[in-house]
């Protein structure tokens, strides 16, 4: 951008180089006469008031209605030049008439047609360029007066005359400031502008006498973008002008916009032959780039409102406009609905009731101002010839036109001059009058006294930086329809200042009698076609929406556009590479919304309490099937003696009670806090319980069907079917388990262990890890038990019918199966250990409650309720005839009081 801003800079003062050789060429070709130069075309009236000291000024009245640039044939003087010219007129009568300045010498004016173009404006600068005594001839020289010389009647008409002056007012352009600007500082004399605002006039290597008592532009871009800002708008389109007015500028938006965090869309350079329709359509691109800054002229502005309103996108933009098509608003009243809301930034101008009382009182046909009938009637639309112009005073007073903008800027610029000038004398020439005067004014010491010109003017405080720029305020207007008084719209538009940009705080103050009004912009994010925003509803100018918390940017090529990419709920945003990335929080941790999700932090840990609900269900159902044990425990224990609980195995099933209770107490452990110690001893139990309960069941099963498989064959008794044979069996069984278990335990150690079992899900868990060859061991072990409790249970499916232990033991053993054959797949694929816990407890509590019910309360059953001989019948009828003989002759000795017979001899 530097080299762009380099090379663009280099080609203007080649620009203005050629430029100034075009005028030479021009001037060569002109006949030197007695040393006057002698340039046809030029309009040679000029507004003169005498004066010891005169200074000179450039207003542009007169154009070339040719291809002819140098002829000045065509008035074209408006309402507001007209002005400008007699604000310059009325303040060097009112420093004439101020006694602390300037005693003794009187200040002059010379006021020249700049003809409209540069290159006019350039050539009539000419007469104010210093000469010499040697330059005039007495021949063709009016030596009236030393401070005006003009060619005599025998001179060529085409010569232009010379003026003394020591500072000119320059013109109201930039460009053609800068070639007058260029000149005067090899001339050294001062030029001070009130309207040219170029920041190429800042460059004191080539424009060294130039001063202006207004801001240069680079300030009002400052102005725009703190404007913009404070909007929070971060996405603008920029349209300038070419030459010395707009590019500057758009230099300055473009280094200065990254630093208030503004993109650029989209940038035009404009001309008046520019294709205004394909630059409209050019903003339509860009949407979402609402507010567009326009360093145009106003002609330019009212092609694009044109081209605006015929593509009816009227309210859709939110036009930023310079100072340059500010002074002339009133010609963009056809575009009432485009420029409506329009921004616009100009130098502060002040009302001066002083110079409004002065055009009220001018009259016209008594004005010494040569331009000044030709003007009323070129104004107004009268006619001289037709006497029919109303000459007793100006339009003005009619409402022909207003205050201009940009009056108390003259009075300023020539005041300057005469505080300058009054400085100078009261130092160097204090004694000096009349005409002596000006033998004490060089222009580079008046350029000195000029830059430290510190005063209270009409506009507020005048003073000069080092580079000879005002330093005042801007004001900031928004632009509305005009309403009379009772409350109707007129058809005109009118402006309101909303705020002031103070240069040297680089802030903006809004005024309390206007607000922002945005209720001529259309509502873009409404699904109502034209509706418009609220008055207080801001409409938005920003390329990309804020990324929301979790999400991260993903830069394009404009700073303050992005997409807007959210990561994963386990993951973090990372910083630490040049493009933002996702990272994956390490296990167990999840992102930190506090930090915005770029730091992750422990997930709290969720493991069974006994608080929780389905804990406290468990403890619920556990709790009343440990009671239910302990009464069939007090149950067997009471009728230890009866016959059909000592047909059971004593022995063997207090072991199976013990069992039982053993894994209802594992229950109620799975609802504690998983540790290490109590994940081992979970283990443990819950292998247990299992052998514990299906050894002993299995060692019944072989009992019996050994004891009626042998009863078949013979008399003769099976061997081992004692109650310690049977314990010794039922205790290996167990012991075996033991074994397995204390492997286990020793290879695959059941632990305490946090598991996430879905890393995208915010949930850590505690749970004994009881490994899955744990879990398998102990199942393959207790299956296999089960199975052969099942096979034998089968294989007794003959006995008699009213032998009920064997039916009831292949009940227990089949709901064992399917309980387990359920549990299992169930709990491998379950995804949380919660669950699984959960499901372990439900299978254990359900496994040994089936147990209980089918393996022992029957039997107490019988034994309560059911008489001697009937429980003795249970087990005679239908039994092969030798056993039975036997068994009743042994059961016709047993009485529910006096049961001796030991509990091996029966079934």
């Amino acid at each position: 951008m530097l080299l762009q801003h380099g090379t663009r800079f280099t080609l203007k003062i080649i620009m203005m180089l050629i430029q100034l050789l075009c005028s030479w060429i021009l001037l060569s070709k002109a006949v030197d006469v007695g040393g006057f130069y002698s340039i046809p075309g030029l309009n040679k009236t000029a507004y003169i008031r005498k004066g010891d000291i005169n200074i000179g000024a450039l207003f542009g009245i007169y154009g070339s209605s040719s291809s002819n640039v140098t002829k000045c044939d065509k008035l074209r003087m408006t309402s507001i030049t007209l002005q400008r010219m007699e604000a310059a007129v009325f303040a060097v009568d009112m420093i004439n008439k101020d006694p602390t300045m300037l005693s003794n010498v009187s200040l002059g004016f010379v006021i020249l047609d700049e003809c409209d173009t540069d290159n006019t404006a350039l050539a009539q600068s000419l007469s104010f360029l210093p000469m010499t005594a040697d330059s005039c001839f007495s021949n063709i020289c009016n030596s009236s007066s030393s401070s005006i010389l003009q060619p005599s009647s025998h001179a060529d008409s085409n010569a232009i005359s010379h003026y003394d002056v020591v500072g000119v007012l320059g013109p109201n352009r930039s460009d053609r400031s800068i070639a007058i600007a260029l000149l005067y500082s090899i001339a050294r004399i001062p030029i001070m502008s009130y309207k040219a605002t170029t920041d190429t006039l800042t460059d004191k290597s080539n424009y060294r006498y130039f001063l202006r008592v207004i801001p240069p532009d680079k300030h009002q871009v400052k102005a725009m973008l703190t404007f913009i800002k404070s909007q929070n708008w971060s996405y603008i389109s920029v349209l300038y002008s070419a030459g010395t007015y707009g590019e500057p500028a758009f230099d300055n938006i473009q280094s200065l916009s990254p630093k208030f965090g503004i993109c650029i869309a989209t940038s035009r350079r404009l001309n008046s032959d520019s294709n205004f329709r394909t630059t409209a359509k050019s903003l339509l691109e860009y949407p979402r780039a609402r507010a567009v800054i326009l360093f145009l002229l106003v002609d330019m502005v009212s092609a694009l409102l044109k081209e605006i309103k015929v593509l009816k996108q009227a309210g859709n933009f939110i036009w930023i406009g310079s100072d340059a098509w500010s002074a002339s608003l009133s010609s963009l009243t056809p575009y009432m609905d485009e420029v409506s809301g329009s921004i616009i930034f100009a130098p502060v101008s002040a009302f001066v009731p002083s110079l409004d009382e002065y055009f009220r009182t001018l009259v016209p046909a008594e004005s010494p101002n040569p331009w000044m009938l030709p003007s009323v009637e070129l104004i107004t639309g009268c006619s001289l010839a037709k006497n029919n112009c109303n000459l007793t005073h100006l339009p003005y007073v009619d409402n022909g036109f207003p205050f201009a903008d940009g009056n108390s800027n003259v009075l300023d610029a020539v005041y300057s001059f005469g505080h300058a000038i009054n400085k100078l004398l009261m130092d160097h020439c204090p004694n000096a009058k009349g005409q002596q005067a000006r033998h004490c004014l060089k222009g580079e010491i008046l350029f000195r006294y000029l830059l430290n010109v510190s005063f209270e003017g009409f506009t507020g405080l005048v003073r000069f930086d080092e580079y000879g720029d005002g330093m005042s305020k801007y004001r900031i207007n928004q632009v509305f329809p005009q309403k009379s008084a009772d409350g109707n719209f007129t058809g005109a538009i009118t402006e309101n200042t909303i705020a002031y940009y103070n240069i040297l705080t680089s802030s903006i103050q809004y005024v309390s009698q206007f607000n922002l009004s945005w209720q001529y912009f259309n509502d873009l994010n409404s699904d109502i076609p034209f509706k418009k925003l609220d008055a207080d509803e801001r409409p938005e100018s920003i390329c990309s929406y804020p990324c929301k918390d979790g999400q991260f940017k993903i830069p394009s090529k404009l700073e303050c556009c992005w997409d807007c990419r959210s990561c994963r709920e386990n993951e973090r945003m990372a910083f630490d590479t040049e493009v933002p990335r996702c990272e994956v929080c390490p296990q167990f941790m999840w992102p930190d919304q506090q930090t915005n999700s770029t730091m992750c932090i422990p997930i709290p840990v969720s493991y069974p309490k006994f608080s929780n609900t389905l804990p406290i269900l468990m403890m619920i159902l556990t709790v009343g099937a440990i009671i239910c044990t302990l009464g069939v425990i007090f149950a067997y224990v009471y009728l230890r003696e009866v016959r059909v609980i000592k047909a059971a195995s004593r022995e063997l099933s207090f072991l199976q009670l013990v069992a039982i209770m053993v894994g209802y107490i594992t229950v109620v452990c799975f609802q504690s806090t998983p540790t290490h110690v109590t994940c081992s001893a979970l283990y443990f139990m819950f292998c247990l319980s299992f052998t514990w309960l299906y050894a002993p069941l299995l060692v019944k099963a072989v009992r019996i069907f050994r004891i009626f498989h042998s009863g078949t064959k013979g008399k003769q008794r099976p061997r081992f079917i004692s109650p310690m044979s049977q314990m010794f069996m039922a205790v290996t069984l167990i012991v075996l388990q033991v074994l397995i278990c204390v492997a286990i335990a020793l290879t695959f150690a059941p632990t305490a262990i946090l598991t996430q079992p879905i890393i995208t899900d915010k949930f850590v868990e505690m749970s004994c890890d009881m490994t899955i060859p744990g879990i398998v061991s102990f199942l393959a072990y207790n299956l296999i038990l089960v199975s052969l409790c099942l096979i034998f249970a089968f294989k007794t499916r003959k006995l008699p019918d009213n032998f009920n232990e064997s039916r009831f033991m292949s009940m227990c053993l089949s709901s064992t199966l399917v309980i387990w054959l359920a549990f299992i797949p169930t709990y491998l694929t379950a995804s949380h250990e919660s669950v699984r816990v959960m499901l372990l407890s439900v299978a254990l509590l359900l496994n040994h409650s089936v147990a209980l019910v089918f393996l022992f309360v029957p039997k107490i059953y019988a034994g309560i309720y059911l008489p001697p001989e009937e429980t003795n019948a249970v087990f005679t009828h239908r039994l092969p005839n030798t056993l039975a003989t036997n068994l009743h002759t042994r059961n016709n000795q047993v009485t529910p009081n006096t049961l001796t017979e030991p509990p091996l001899q029966a079934f």
